[in-house]
């Protein structure tokens, strides 16, 4: 086939297809193909959606940076040298400067989102871990943008989305607060108060960057509930706690991760009882193993101490025998004539 030209399969599968669930849920639910969005798309476009969602932009469409940085995991799994342990271990380094394949897909995306034109500098780096997405996003805001109250304007724009947590603010996210998880987090902040905002958001490229991400649509295009077999918390400690509690007549909760010192404060006080306690019976296990032990007595039955005595003084007049044995022949030898 020649290039540029759509066979009539292709047409009639993009005619019933649907990007992801970014755009429009109620698309979701018709689509009958639907195309999922990548793991540094997501966490660019969560980031930046509220921005541009309204019928003005709060920022400069065409001057937006985005940071980016990932695990090796991103690349997939291959035998390639620059993913090998030896080769990414200890070092940070910048690819795809000059043109990334998800460089299209994010500025389509965001262009679906808000039916404008959006031009982004896209720059991601490789960092030596094997999962997790950090998303720095850097935009210019306009009058209007300076005039709102940012972080209003996320809490609400998200107040029913099950998966992103919009962090309190001052807030900074890891990575391991979302490690095996499908949520997103989310951080804004205003630099010395200009009209610069960085956007800082965190996802798992392995499950909210992929199959995560592809289940959520499913339970979607199915009316089944949008977390139902992703609630799993991430595989890290952490100090905030993942409440599940769904609303009624609501798919999802508002701001589901919530700080819970309470919760931790149990948690550290429980390992620390059983830490001592599993230290106590070492302890009384080395005691009992000593023979100079004074609970030894204590802890062998009476037979038993009998027998162990009985062997060990059997053991003692056996070396003293042997000891006076050998010291006698050594004396009788020394005092045999010498030979003729």
């Amino acid at each position: 086939m020649r290039s540029g030209t759509v066979c009539p399969i292709q047409s009639k599968l993009l005619s019933n297809a649907c990007y992801g669930w970014l755009v429009s849920r109620t698309e979701l639910k018709t689509a009958k193909l639907v195309g999922l969005a990548g793991c540094y798309p997501t966490a660019v476009q969560l980031a930046l959606k509220p921005l541009i969602s309204g019928a003005s932009p709060l920022i400069d469409e065409s001057n937006i940076v985005a940071d980016c940085k990932s695990g090796v995991s991103g690349a997939g799994r291959k035998a390639a040298v620059g993913s090998l342990f030896s080769e990414a271990a200890e070092s940070f380094k910048a690819y795809g400067v000059s043109g990334h394949r998800h460089l299209p897909e994010i500025e389509q995306g965001l262009e679906l989102i808000s039916g404008r034109k959006t031009q982004i500098t896209f720059t991601p780096h490789l960092v030596p871990m094997v999962r997790g997405i950090l998303a720095t996003t850097y935009v210019k805001l306009n009058e209007q943008g300076k005039n709102t109250d940012i972080q209003a304007l996320y809490e609400q724009h998200y107040a029913n989305e099950y998966f992103v947590d919009v962090m309190p603010k001052g807030s900074l996210p890891e990575t391991k607060s979302v490690r095996g998880s499908n949520f997103v987090r989310i951080a804004l902040h205003r630099p010395q108060g200009r009209d610069t905002l960085v956007i800082v958001s965190v996802i798992d490229n392995l499950v909210k960057g992929a199959a995560g991400q592809a289940v959520q649509a499913m339970n979607v295009m199915f009316d089944l509930p949008e977390h139902m077999g992703l609630e799993q918390l991430p595989l890290a400690p952490i100090t905030r706690i993942l409440r599940f509690e769904p609303q009624e007549n609501t798919p999802f909760t508002s701001n589901p991760v919530t700080r819970s010192a309470t919760s931790s404060r149990f948690a550290f006080a429980y390992g620390l009882l059983l830490g001592l306690s599993v230290l106590g019976v070492c302890a009384a296990y080395a005691m009992w193993a000593q023979r100079t032990t004074p609970f030894k007595n204590f802890f062998r039955p009476r037979k038993l101490r009998c027998s162990m005595s009985n062997w060990l003084n059997f053991k003692r007049k056996r070396q003293n025998f042997k000891t006076r044995y050998r010291t006698n022949e050594l004396v009788n030898w020394t005092k045999r004539p010498a030979a003729n």
